[in-house]
């Protein structure tokens, strides 16, 4: 099982006591409950090697911007993690769909949620995601780079949806990925409790990354 063979491995590995947020009962715990196989070098995914380290790869994001201005930023991001996002993708497996819904969880472990304050809005590369993720979490925007840039990787047509949530304004409030599986589109946003739920939107805009 790959279960018995990610244990086995992550009790020889020291990289996960870096991230002491993340037990391995609850992390494994997450993908067995929901019937997805995890990652398989899972346990290598929460370090990455010195040559790709985050360098201040964050951009500031307005909160009065336009969406497309908000969309340039985070694509910005998106394509300064292909080098990170190219070392973990191989560690997903499977179907596409089973990799999408690898992606959901392992994003929704690694990142805690935590909103950022309206004037301080960032977009993060990978590299900067993941060394932050146990310092300062992470909202829809990252995510949202996580999710679209290893997706990316692993050859999964992907695009990013804002949208608005409120009636009387087209400017968007939230950011998730839709990726492409067979002429269907999967939600992936792990800021919802369950893989491919969609939050309530009023307006909405489809970019590519």
């Amino acid at each position: 099982m790959v279960f018995d063979r990610i244990n086995r491995k992550f009790e020889r590995a020291s990289l996960l006591t870096k991230c002491h947020f993340l037990t391995k009962r609850r992390f494994f715990a997450l993908f067995k409950h929901n019937r997805c196989e995890p990652p398989i070098h899972l346990f290598q995914i929460m370090a990455l090697p010195k040559e790709l380290t985050a360098k201040n790869q964050l951009f500031m994001v307005t909160r009065y911007q336009t969406t497309d201005q908000i969309a340039a930023m985070i694509k910005k991001a998106i394509e300064q993690s292909k080098p990170a996002a190219d070392y973990l993708a191989p560690n997903f497996g499977g179907t596409q769909l089973n990799q999408c819904k690898q992606l959901y969880f392992f994003t929704k472990s690694l990142v805690p949620y935590k909103r950022e304050p309206g004037g301080n809005q960032t977009a993060k590369t990978l590299q900067r995601i993941i060394q932050d993720a146990n310092k300062t979490g992470g909202d829809c925007k990252h995510y949202t780079t996580v999710i679209c840039s290893i997706a990316k990787s692993l050859g999964i047509p992907v695009k990013m949806r804002l949208i608005s949530q409120r009636i009387n304004s087209r400017n968007p409030t939230h950011i998730y990925a839709v990726a492409n599986v067979d002429g269907k589109e999967i939600v992936i946003d792990p800021c919802m409790q369950k893989f491919m739920q969609q939050a309530r939107y009023f307006y909405k805009k489809d970019v590519q990354p």
